[in-house]
């Protein structure tokens, strides 16, 4: 069967519609997560929050891993439903930084006890899979302070205003 070549609508379509193709599963992933956070809202007033949020889980540039994604997703409702600022930049966001450093350069153990301790924290899948290679409570005994400083820096650095 014969190809024909596209339109020229079709070409200049053909970018658009990749790009949201491409983020299909994610907004597939925010949907479930704004549900799950919903179903276990304190309150009415707290799910309305909730269900208005999906705007401020857009996936950006380093969460393209979509457990990583999840993991973002999950704490900025949790900061939604308590009430906490949104904008400061999420466990997943920070973590994405360190492992893309990672690529480029050797990690100072501060840095590797840092992205261990935020695993631990947000995400157990991946820590469970890091506990094997490395004793957190040992690296936070030696470079714990110095990890503190390092999230406090990303923390403000990676901040998202358009999130706030």
């Amino acid at each position: 069967m014969p190809t024909t070549s596209p339109t020229p609508i079709e070409a200049m379509l053909r970018p658009v519609t990749e790009a949201v193709e491409k983020q299909l599963p994610f907004m597939a992933i925010a949907e479930q997560e704004i549900e799950t956070a919903c179903a276990h809202a304190p309150d009415e007033t707290t799910a309305k929050r909730l269900w208005k949020s999906f705007t401020l889980l857009r996936p950006i540039a380093g969460l393209e891993q979509p457990l990583l994604y999840r993991v973002h997703c999950r704490e900025i409702l949790a900061r939604l439903a308590t009430g906490c600022a949104t904008h400061p930049a999420t466990d997943a966001e920070i973590m994405s930084v360190v492992v893309a450093v990672s690529k480029q350069v050797p990690l100072r153990a501060s840095a590797m006890c840092l992205l261990f301790r935020l695993a631990e924290r947000s995400a157990p899948e991946i820590a469970a899979i890091c506990s094997q290679a490395m004793d957190l409570a040992a690296y936070e005994s030696v470079h714990g302070s110095e990890a503190d400083a390092l999230e406090e820096d990303a923390r403000r650095r990676l901040n998202q205003p358009w999130r706030g």
